[in-house]
C-alpha cells in the first residue's frame, strides 16, 4: 500500500464514531499493523517502506523533515484525515520495540525500527514533532468537535520531546481495561486523585496477574535512570482515573456495575469542649437518583439512607429506622468499609488508612470538613491518625509543618485515633515512605476545574475553567501563551481575560526556558449544528419546509438570513400545564399560566411543568448573552420563586440536551443555590 492509504487506515481505526466524547489514544503495535492489513505477508515492513516514502507531495530527505511537510497546509488538500497520522503511528510503533533498551532509551528504538544504527544522535527536526501532534489535537477537538474521539497532545512526565509517543503504549488497552477493576477495588475517586506514590504502591499491590511484569517494574523502581518514564507511567494512569466515571464491567463479563466512595466529614470541630462530629457522605460521578440511595455498609445496622446534595455528593448518611446522622467514628477507620444500595446496585468503598487527611469544604459547597485523598502543600488542613501512627505523624508535624497542633479531641474520633491541625505542610521528607498518602508529587501536571464546556473539551469563553498546578517542583513558572500567570487562591491560576481569544489555548510550566509540562485547551462560543431540524418554523412560528434562501427558525438555531419576529409558542393550558418564563437575574420570573408578563426584561427560559416532573426550552437570543446576572431584581418573593424553580425543583426538571445550553442552564441552577 502507498502511504496515504496506510494513513487513512491508521487514522479510521483510532477515530472513528464510536469513539465520540472519548479520548482516543494513538496506542499503535506491531499488531495493529498486521491486523489491518491480513493479507500482507509482512505488513509491518510494508508500512515502514511507505512511510520512508511518504504522501506524493513531499520532497525532503529525513524522516521528521518528511513528516513536518506532509502537515503544510493539509488542509487545503480535501483530505479525509490528516496526513501525517502515519508518521506520529510510526513514532508509537518505536516506543513499543522490546529488546535490549534501556527504559527510558527511545531514540535507539526508533532508529532500530528503521534499520539504522542505534548509536547515531537524534533525529533532525524530531523537537518538532510536536507541531504534528498539537495538530492532531486541534483537528480531533476544534474541526470534528469530538464526534470521531478526543485527543490530548499534554507533555508530562519529563520527557519533552518523545513524552506524548512513549505515553501512547506506556499502557497496553487490556492493561487501560484492568485498571478500572483496580481503581473500584481501592475505592478510587475520579474527582480527587492520590498521590503518586500512593498511587503506584496501590497499582502493585492490586496489578499481579492485571498489569505486565514490565509495567509493574516501572512502578516499583526508585532508581533516577528510570524517574522519567515512571512519572509518565504514574501520569499516564493518573489520567485514565480521571477520565472513569465509575462504571465498571467485571472481567468475566457480568453487567455494569457503579462505584462510589464514602467520605468521612466532619459537621463540627469544637476545639473549646474537645468535640468533634463526624459524619459520612457518598460521592459519585453519576447522578443520584430523585429517591436518594438506601445503604446497607458491612457491618452496621439498621441500613443508612441519603439523598442527593450537589456536585456528587450525598447528604450525610442518616440512620433508616429513625433518621438521625449516622456517627462515623464508630466505623474502624484504620480498616475502612464498603457498602452496598442493593436495589440499584452501586457499591461504595471507604478504603483503609491509618492517617487521614481533610480539609474545608467550602470548595465543595459543603459545610465543615471533608476527606481528602492526599496532602495538600501551602493550605491549611488537619489529619487524623491512629496510635501507630502518632509518633511519626507528631515528629513531622513539628519539624515539617507550620502552626501544628494536637487538637486534643476527647469525644467523636474512634478510639486511639487524634486530631491535628496546620496551617501548611512544607516538607513531607519524614513521612513520605512511611504514609503514602503524605507524599508530595514530582510528577508535574495541569488540571482544569470547573468552566463550562460547549462540546468534548472546548469551552466557552465565559466559563473557562481554573488552572491547577500539581508537583512538588521548584522554580516553576505557569505561563499561558507569553502570559506569566501568578497563582491564586490554593495555587490555582486563572486565564486572563488578554489571553482569551477563540480557538487553541496553550498553558506551559517552564523552568526558565525550560517547558516542564505542557496542556491546551479550545474555546468557541460556536454551537455546533447537525444541519438537520425536527421543525422549521418562519417568523410567526408556523411550520415551513425551508428551502434555498429562506429563513427559518428550529428551536435554539436559526439560519443564516434569521427570520425578524423572534417569538415564543408554549403548549396550550389543559388546568395542569405551569409555565414559567425565567430572566437572567434573580427575581425575573413570571407565571405565564397566572397571565403575568416579563416586566422590562427578556426570558431566557421556558419552563414547563405537568404534574411532578416538567422541561426547560432555551429561548434567549444566545448563549453568550445570556449568562446569568448575579445582581437580583424585584422583591423578595420573585427571588425566591427564581430559586424554587431553579433550584429546588432542579430534580424534576429535564436539562435542555444540547451540551451547551445544559451548560448554561446548570449555571442558573448554581447561580439560584447561591441565593
Amino acid at each position: 500500500m502507498q502511504y496515504l492509504a496506510w494513513n487513512d487506515l491508521l487514522a479510521a481505526h483510532f477515530f472513528k464514531p464510536e469513539s465520540a466524547g472519548r479520548r482516543v489514544h494513538l496506542s499503535v503495535v506491531s499488531a495493529t499493523i498486521n491486523a489491518l492489513a491480513p493479507t500482507s505477508p509482512d505488513a509491518r515492513a510494508d508500512f515502514l517502506s511507505a512511510v520512508k516514502l511518504g504522501p506524493p507531495w513531499v520532497t525532503r530527505q529525513g524522516i521528521c523533515q518528511k513528516a513536518l511537510q506532509s502537515m503544510t497546509g493539509w488542509r487545503q488538500r480535501n483530505l479525509g484525515f490528516p496526513p501525517y497520522v502515519g508518521y506520529l503511528s510510526l513514532f508509537v510503533l518505536a516506543a513499543g520495540i522490546e529488546g535490549e533498551f534501556a527504559p527510558h532509551a527511545y531514540y535507539p528504538r526508533l532508529r532500530t525500527l528503521l534499520d539504522e544504527s542505534p548509536a547515531l544522535s537524534q533525529f533532525p527536526s524530531f523537537d518538532r514533532m510536536l507541531e504534528l501532534w498539537d495538530d492532531l489535537e486541534r483537528w480531533a477537538t476544534r474541526d470534528k468537535r469530538g464526534e470521531l474521539g478526543q485527543f490530548q497532545a499534554d507533555i508530562a512526565g519529563g520527557w519533552i520531546n518523545v513524552g506524548i509517543p512513549v505515553a501512547q503504549v506506556i499502557l497496553s488497552d487490556q492493561e487501560r481495561d484492568r485498571l478500572r477493576t483496580i481503581f473500584a477495588e481501592a475505592g478510587f475517586d475520579p474527582g480527587s486523585s492520590p498521590s503518586d506514590e500512593q498511587f503506584a504502591a496501590t497499582l502493585v499491590a492490586r496489578g499481579h496477574q492485571r498489569l505486565r511484569p514490565r509495567t509493574l517494574h516501572l512502578l516499583q523502581s526508585s532508581g533516577q535512570a528510570n524517574s522519567d518514564v515512571r512519572q509518565l507511567l504514574i501520569s499516564t494512569a493518573l489520567d485514565e482515573l480521571r477520565e472513569w466515571n465509575g462504571e465498571f464491567r467485571t472481567e468475566d463479563g457480568r453487567p455494569t456495575q457503579i462505584y462510589g466512595t464514602l467520605r468521612i466529614c466532619a459537621s463540627r470541630v469544637d476545639r473549646v469542649a474537645r468535640r468533634a462530629t463526624f459524619t459520612l457522605r457518598c460521592k459519585t460521578s453519576h447522578e443520584i437518583p430523585d429517591e436518594g440511595l438506601r445503604l446497607v455498609l458491612a457491618g452496621v445496622d439498621p441500613p443508612l439512607k441519603c439523598l442527593d446534595y450537589v456536585l456528587g455528593w450525598s447528604s450525610e448518611l442518616a440512620l433508616e429506622n429513625n433518621g438521625s446522622l449516622f456517627d462515623a467514628s464508630t466505623l474502624d477507620w484504620g480498616s475502612g468499609c464498603s457498602g452496598q444500595a442493593n436495589d440499584i446496585g452501586w457499591k461504595f468503598r471507604l478504603p483503609a488508612s491509618e492517617v487521614r487527611l481533610f480539609a474545608d469544604g467550602s470548595g465543595d459547597s459543603i459545610s465543615g470538613l471533608v476527606e481528602i485523598s492526599r496532602l495538600p502543600k501551602g493550605t491549611p488542613f488537619y489529619i487524623a491518625c491512629n496510635a501507630a501512627a502518632i509518633p511519626y505523624i507528631e515528629s513531622w508535624g513539628r519539624a515539617g509543618c507550620r502552626d501544628f497542633v494536637d487538637l486534643q479531641i476527647e469525644s467523636g474520633l474512634p478510639a486511639d485515633w487524634k486530631l491535628y491541625h496546620s496551617s501548611a505542610a512544607e516538607t513531607d521528607a519524614a513521612v513520605r515512605n512511611r504514609f503514602s498518602p503524605l507524599a508530595f508529587n514530582s510528577t508535574l501536571r495541569i488540571s482544569f476545574e470547573n468552566g463550562v464546556r460547549s462540546v468534548g473539551s472546548q469551552y466557552f469563553t465565559f466559563g473557562l475553567p481554573d488552572l491547577v498546578v500539581d508537583g512538588d517542583v521548584p522554580n516553576l513558572s505557569v505561563f499561558c501563551g507569553s502570559t506569566r500567570l501568578q497563582a491564586g487562591e490554593y495555587g490555582r491560576y486563572v486565564i486572563p481575560e488578554a489571553g482569551i481569544h477563540d480557538g487553541r489555548i496553550s498553558i506551559e510550566i517552564r523552568d526558565g526556558d525550560t517547558v516542564l509540562a505542557k496542556r491546551s485547551l479550545f474555546v468557541s462560543d460556536d454551537i455546533p449544528t447537525s444541519g438537520t431540524y425536527q421543525f422549521t418554523g418562519d417568523r410567526f412560528g408556523g411550520r415551513i419546509e425551508a428551502q434555498g434562501c429562506d429563513g427559518f427558525v428550529a428551536g435554539a438555531t436559526a439560519s443564516s438570513n434569521t427570520p425578524p419576529y423572534r417569538g415564543l409558542f408554549l403548549p396550550l393550558s389543559n388546568g395542569e400545564v405551569v409555565r414559567a418564563l425565567i430572566g437572567r437575574a434573580p427575581g425575573q420570573i413570571a407565571w405565564v399560566s397566572e397571565g403575568e408578563q416579563p416586566d422590562g426584561w427578556q426570558p431566557v427560559w421556558a419552563v414547563i411543568m405537568r404534574r411532578r416532573r416538567g422541561h426547560a426550552l432555551f429561548c434567549g437570543s444566545g448563549v453568550t448573552e445570556s449568562l446569568p446576572a448575579q445582581q437580583a431584581e424585584g422583591d423578595r418573593r420573585s427571588i425566591q420563586d427564581w430559586k424554587q424553580v431553579l433550584w429546588y425543583r432542579r430534580k424534576r426538571i429535564e436539562s435542555p440536551e444540547h451540551p451547551a445550553l445544559r451548560n448554561l442552564w446548570l449555571s442558573y441552577q448554581e447561580e439560584a443555590r447561591k441565593l
